[in-house]
């Protein structure tokens, strides 16, 4: 009954948790940009932000009708509000910068992973490595109404006194011939090598198949039962750890990878040693993170113009023809030597504790063969099972003619005062073995002539010599009773077998009467 409760239990929470986490990703669908955004929190939109999300949207509409210094407006953007812009996004995020050659006066382009986003220029200064977010929903980008808690409430009169405000457009550069500008030519997600370079360890998924050894070793020595819990508790664990160990990243834990083409270049000081020239190392304003065994070959292409693959955080994973860290995963697997060694030693304890844990009962040999599987031998000769190489545990399947072995008097050393003890059958004589003659007993041999008297009288044959004519017997038997020519005999017979006073008392009670009769 308890377990019927248990079941219903577990099946109910299951049910609840399945419904909540239903409600929950229906709720994330119904809301724009959660896919792209999964960690974000909601909350609504107040007046007093409605309305300085509308004066900013129209300062910067008419910003950009104002024709740049080649005599081009500007393209257009929509950032109309809708029914969805109501819901503010809160994160926590990296905001990616990147610069285009266009007349617009804001010439960067904003990303929070792949997502472009539109940011007010004025707010450039605040971005740091990590950036609380508020944006909303609009007809073409969302828009960042809060940043670092900076709101657009606050910056009104600072966004249509500076930063909407038209600068005129040079063409001065700080490096002069050098062009700082780079291309983004695609954001994609790591791949499942690039991946395995920042996955954990699976010390954790190895000793969760430690475990799930030790609850499956556990089911051997537990009463019966617990072994469907241990049986499934160690199922359980140890299809958690091959998943952890073995399934393929979700798609939401890999990370974005943006594709850059630009010109790195190497900016320090003389008198640099290597190990500090690897860091100084930009692709136009963003400062370049290589992995350190990259150091001798990435001076090939330094100052020409190049494909680069960067995380968020600056990191390369792959420059130019030959420096992959994707190539190097899948030409050279990463060997995972801690986690193996803790399998492999939790399997080793199991299988000693398997060998010599007292509660089996076992001795080493029979443990052995046990684990081997045991063996079904047929033979049918001596020879035949020798050659065989029987093992403890295994089954025999013999045929053949045999008897149980005779031994002589004397030779036994069991209780002496059983009438049966020259029968062994401890040991078998088989087929080809020679015969032992068969034992005396006087219990036996008075037993046999009893039966063999019994047996005369009531089916006597014709030669035998009997008391009573054929015509006189044939009348009796048609009669329906049985005659018994010499019932003194099977007397005296049966006194030499029962001699004691208790022996044969059903027997002695039949005869007595039978001779009343």
């Amino acid at each position: 009954m308890s377990t019927i409760v248990i079941f219903l239990a577990a099946l109910l929470a299951c049910s609840l948790l399945a419904g909540w986490l239903i409600k929950v990703r229906s709720r994330r669908r119904q809301l724009p940009w959660t896919n792209a955004f999964a960690d974000a929190q909601t909350r609504k939109l107040t007046p007093e932000e409605r309305s300085a999300v509308e004066n900013y949207l129209e300062s910067l509409t008419q910003v950009l009708q104002v024709p740049g210094p080649t005599g081009a407006s500007a393209a257009p953007i929509s950032l109309a509000l809708n029914a969805e812009s109501n819901n503010v996004m809160m994160l926590t995020h990296a905001i990616t910068r990147y610069g285009i050659s266009t007349d617009d006066p804001n010439k960067w382009r904003y990303y929070l992973d792949s997502v472009e986003v539109h940011l007010p220029p004025f707010w450039e200064q605040y971005i740091n490595d990590e950036n609380t977010v508020e944006l909303i929903y609009t007809d073409s980008l969302p828009l960042v109404i809060s940043l670092n808690g900076h709101t657009l409430q606050e910056y009104m009169q600072e966004t249509r006194g500076y930063a909407l405000q038209p600068v005129p457009s040079t063409q001065a550069s700080i490096r002069g011939e050098e062009s700082e500008q780079i291309e983004l030519l695609n954001i994609r997600k790591e791949t499942h090598e690039e991946y395995a370079l920042s996955r954990p360890r699976g010390l954790r998924e190895a000793l969760l198949i430690v475990a799930s050894f030790l609850m499956f070793f556990f089911c051997l020595i537990t009463p019966d039962v617990f072994v469907p819990w241990l049986a499934g508790g160690a199922l359980l664990l140890l299809g958690a750890g091959l998943w952890g160990l073995f399934a393929p990243p979700a798609k939401s834990s890999l990370r974005e990878i943006h594709c850059l083409r630009g010109t790195p270049r190497r900016w320090g000081l003389f008198g640099e040693n290597d190990q500090e020239q690897i860091n100084n190392i930009s692709l136009g304003i963003i400062d370049l993170v290589y992995p350190a065994h990259w150091q001798p070959y990435i001076a090939q292409d330094l100052g020409q113009q190049t494909d680069i693959d960067i995380y968020l955080d600056r990191h390369v994973v792959r420059q130019g023809r030959y420096l992959s860290l994707h190539d190097e995963v899948k030409n050279f697997p990463l060997q995972h030597w801690l986690r193996s060694t803790i399998i492999a030693a939790g399997s080793l304890l199991v299988l000693f504790m398997l060998l010599f844990w007292i509660p089996l009962d076992m001795p080493l040999k029979f443990t052995l063969s046990w684990m081997k599987g045991a063996q079904t031998i047929e033979a049918t000769s001596v020879k035949q099972l020798a050659d065989a190489g029987v093992r403890v545990g295994d089954t025999l399947r013999i045929s053949g003619t045999g008897m149980c072995n005779i031994r002589t008097s004397g030779t036994w050393s069991a209780k002496t005062n059983s009438p049966f003890l020259p029968f062994d059958c401890s040991q078998i004589i088989w087929n080809d073995a020679r015969s032992l003659p068969l034992p005396e007993s006087e219990l036996v041999n008075k037993a046999t002539a009893l039966t063999e008297a019994v047996n005369r009288q009531l089916h006597p044959k014709p030669e035998d010599e009997s008391r009573v004519s054929a015509s006189l017997r044939s009348a009796i038997q048609k009669s329906g009773m049985v005659l018994l020519d010499d019932f003194g005999d099977i007397v005296l017979k049966t006194a030499d077998l029962c001699s004691a006073k208790d022996d044969c008392v059903r027997l002695k009670n039949a005869l007595v009467q039978s001779r009343q009769q």
